[in-house]
């Protein structure tokens, strides 16, 4: 009876009052479903969630929390997991205190600060302490940045930036910015050939990341400029995925990518000159398609997706 009661009690209804789930049914699923939506949440609810999981599956949840907080292949969260580590440490010290010496591998050092005035104060000024002596002990032998080869070195920052509303002459929303241009090349029929793009991305550290980064947006670009059509009546989808139009793999065009690279002196002197390549892969896309239709056929459309071309004749 009391199962039955908890299933009733997770029931509950959409917006649209279509019958749903309030949970997915285990505490694990649902952390690992939203532990990257909680930046901004309370510290309180931010532990409950986590308790609930760590209650349900320990080894699991310590999974999600270094994932949560891992700067290469995971979230990058630091709040969240800095939230999180301090409360095991008063609650659960020992897991903490085997999982130490991950704490700078997946984050950075100053994240074992949180410890201090914990029960886990004492690992893991040792941890930091011994680290130290190593880094000094290297100093005093003389070693040279040749040494360095094969080490890996990990660091993240985080620049000054302006609260959104901030009523400014020149409000500071982003650390960099990114410029790009894109030109759409059509056949004799009208049909796209080519495409290239050229991006002002900074330093690029991953060229193929980077260019496929541009690439996948330019894809998704090209399919809402021409081939997209996502229907909506008073707010509702009224599309199918099997009937929008998403550009097929034999559609897509020749692509070509041009990296433009600054000089020493325009580099940023933040991230080794990096900046970033996200939405803007995809935004100058649908206008360059709308232009090369208009020296196509002298057409100015102004609707997406464009009309009267061979992928789309309304």
């Amino acid at each position: 009876m009391l199962n039955e009661l908890k299933i009733e009690a997770n029931r509950t209804l959409t917006e649209n009052g279509a019958a749903t789930l309030r949970t997915t049914g285990s505490d694990c699923l649902d952390l690992f479903a939203t532990i990257g939506a909680l930046r901004n949440a309370e510290d309180q609810e931010i532990i409950v969630r986590f308790a609930r999981a760590y209650a349900e599956d320990s080894d699991l949840a310590m999974k999600m929390l270094f994932y949560s907080r891992d700067i290469r292949g995971g979230l990058g969260e630091r709040r969240i997991f800095r939230t999180i580590l301090k409360y095991l440490a008063d609650t659960q010290a020992e897991s903490v205190r085997k999982n130490l010496h991950y704490v700078s591998e997946y984050g950075r050092w100053d994240d074992l600060t949180v410890l201090f005035g914990t029960r886990c104060e004492k690992e893991a000024m040792a941890v930091i302490r011994q680290q130290l002596a190593k880094d000094l002990a290297a100093l005093d032998a003389g070693e040279t940045l040749a040494g360095l080869e094969g080490r890996e070195f990990l660091g993240e920052f985080s620049p000054k930036t302006d609260p959104l509303g901030t009523v400014s002459e020149n409000p500071v929303s982003h650390l960099a910015y990114s410029y790009a241009a894109q030109v759409i090349i059509l056949d004799e029929e009208g049909k796209i050939r080519k495409a290239v793009s050229a991006f002002d991305i900074g330093t690029p550290v991953n060229i193929q990341a980077a260019e496929g980064q541009i690439e996948g947006g330019l894809v998704m670009g090209i399919g809402y400029g021409v081939t997209e059509k996502y229907e909506c009546e008073d707010g509702f989808p009224g599309s199918r995925f099997a009937d929008i139009g998403f550009l097929r793999a034999d559609e897509v065009p020749e692509m070509e990518t041009v990296l433009i690279r600054p000089s020493d002196e325009e580099k940023s002197p933040f991230s080794g000159g990096a900046k970033g390549c996200g939405e803007l892969c995809m935004i100058p896309t649908a206008p360059a398609c709308a232009a090369a239709y208009y020296r196509f056929d002298g057409e100015f459309r102004q609707s997406l997706p464009l009309a009267h071309t061979p992928y789309r004749k309304d």
